[in-house]
């Protein structure tokens, strides 16, 4: 209601316009990520990145979230800027 009422919805869509393809490229990103933790072991081939996925597969999961919650509070920035 607030967008369509208080006539944001310009201002919605020059925000998504603007940082729609960072939004994309982080979501991607964190998919990969995501993905990435949630193999298991046996998938990966043998050397370091299967070392150093199996130690820490919650850092990982971590990280895409993170990446995925800062692109989106960066496209509120730039919301809340226009």
């Amino acid at each position: 209601m607030l967008f369509s009422n208080g006539g944001h919805f310009e201002e919605l869509k020059e925000a998504l316009g603007a940082g729609l393809p960072v939004l994309l490229a982080a979501v991607a990103v964190s998919l990969l990520l995501f993905v990435l933790a949630a193999l298991p072991p046996s998938m990966l081939p043998e050397g370091a990145l299967a070392d150093l996925l199996a130690a820490r597969r919650g850092q990982v999961a971590l990280l895409g979230v993170a990446i995925s919650l800062s692109a989106a509070i960066v496209v509120a920035i730039v919301f809340w800027a226009l």
